[in-house]
């Protein structure tokens, strides 16, 4: 007996996208899970069926690729929601206090990263208040610690949740504590991931009023809906305010806020230099391990970067030297930190095409009828890959080509590049 062939996995999801055309809402369409989102191609390779346009889009809508002032020492304040809404509620799963943890977990490696010479702090707000969870440092460890103790404490722990809320105007009088002593060279930011539909206040405006003229740049992501008063500080003080729709849309909102944003324009600012301390440490390698500072924790290790000023070991750079404060760097992390003052041109998009008269693949590039002078051309890719990282392309891919170098790269290299890279590998 013969069976009949199944429908194969793409054609049940284009079916289900068809459907949810229909649907004017999100919450109306169809849920996917994340393994149904992939499938097994006929060399048995696993490949999404979701593609990347939209965010692409999304980024390259965010860049800016014209030189501006920016903040190349930050001190940012990252705000955590531990109401009850960001317990109970499972829109993201498993619940949104752990999805906005994982987010912030990558957000730090990217964050420190890019910006090698910022600090960081990480406050929280729960039954009305507000507390800090770390202090303001450049150390990874420190942050992802006291990250890791909220998981089993707070998450699953049906016992603590009870008739507590969220207190914006509580964070960001915490936050302005943290941020209280930062020199004027330093940027003052802030950014909470906001899980409640409500907030808990006494006279929230006067705060604002205060958070503005301290020059504090205030971004909220909201993971329920769009609140006035969350909008609102946004708006005042230049911040940025989103609304995440599912867990990947808030890693990429989260991932908005890595690069430094534009100064605030200040009529009062002044040309006058500040002198900043800085040490540079020499690296040594022990034959047996010797006491030094981990963070704030005295521990055992062989190598570890020596204080110029006081000659205390320290674990890790970039970092402040535990007994006399100093500024720990390198002179290669001060140069990757001001790559975001010479942003790279977005690239042209064209998409890969199949020539009618040679049956070859070409690139096309997509018109834009705003612009006259902007036509369509062919470009013949039958010898040619991906400059980045060799990919072959197929017909109906995207490719995007550098005005400079004019090599060609697919989606993926296109979005390290200005995100991550800072420069373009053809022109360089």
């Amino acid at each position: 007996m013969t069976q009949a062939p199944a429908v194969s996995r793409l054609e049940e999801l284009e079916h289900d996208a068809i459907a949810n055309q229909s649907n004017n809402y999100r919450w109306e369409q169809k849920t996917l899970a994340s393994w149904q989102t992939v499938i097994e191609d006929e060399h048995g390779n696993i490949t999404a069926l979701t593609t990347d346009k939209d965010r692409s889009y999304r980024s390259k809508r965010q860049r800016i690729t014209t030189s501006i002032r920016r903040g190349l020492i930050r001190y940012l304040v990252v705000g955590l929601d531990w109401s009850d809404s960001a317990l109970i509620e499972k829109d993201f799963r498993p619940c949104r206090l752990e999805a906005s943890i994982n987010s912030i977990k990558e957000f730090l490696r990217d964050y420190f990263d890019q910006n090698p010479i910022s600090l960081l702090s990480i406050i929280y707000t729960r039954d009305r208040g507000a507390g800090k969870l770390s202090d303001m440092s450049t150390s990874i460890k420190n942050h992802d610690n006291e990250l890791n103790q909220i998981m089993p404490k707070y998450i699953g722990n049906s016992s603590l949740i009870k008739y507590n809320l969220a207190s914006l105007q509580q964070l960001l009088i915490v936050a302005m504590r943290q941020l209280k002593h930062v020199p004027n060279y330093g940027h003052k930011e802030v950014l909470f991931i906001f899980a409640s539909l409500n907030t808990c206040d006494d006279d929230i405006f006067s705060t604002i009023k205060e958070v503005k003229k301290a020059k504090i740049r205030v971004n909220i992501i909201s993971l329920s809906a769009e609140i006035y008063i969350c909008k609102h500080v946004c708006e005042l003080t230049g911040g940025i305010y989103s609304i995440a729709i599912d867990d990947r849309h808030l890693h990429e909102l989260v991932k908005q806020h890595v690069i430094p944003p534009p100064e605030i324009a200040d009529v009062n600012f002044s040309n006058t230099a500040e002198v900043l301390y800085i040490g540079f440490p020499d690296k040594t390698f022990d034959n047996a391990p010797s006491f030094g500072f981990d963070g704030n924790q005295q521990k055992l290790f062989s190598s570890a970067f020596i204080c110029p000023q006081c000659y205390t070991r320290t674990s890790e750079i970039p970092s402040n030297c535990a007994v006399c404060r100093l500024p720990l760097h390198s002179s290669a992390q001060l140069a990757r930190s001001t790559h975001h003052l010479f942003p790279v041109q977005n690239f042209t998009e064209m998409d890969i095409v199949t020539n009618t008269t040679t049956n070859e693949l070409v690139a096309s590039r997509i018109v834009d009828k705003s612009d006259v002078s902007n036509t369509n051309y062919l470009v013949d890719l039958s010898l040619l890959y991906c400059y980045g990282c060799l990919s072959s392309y197929v017909n109906g891919d995207t490719t995007f080509q550098c005005p400079k170098c004019f090599n060609f790269f697919c989606m993926e290299c296109d979005l390290f590049i200005h995100d991550n890279l800072h420069h373009c590998p053809g022109c360089s």
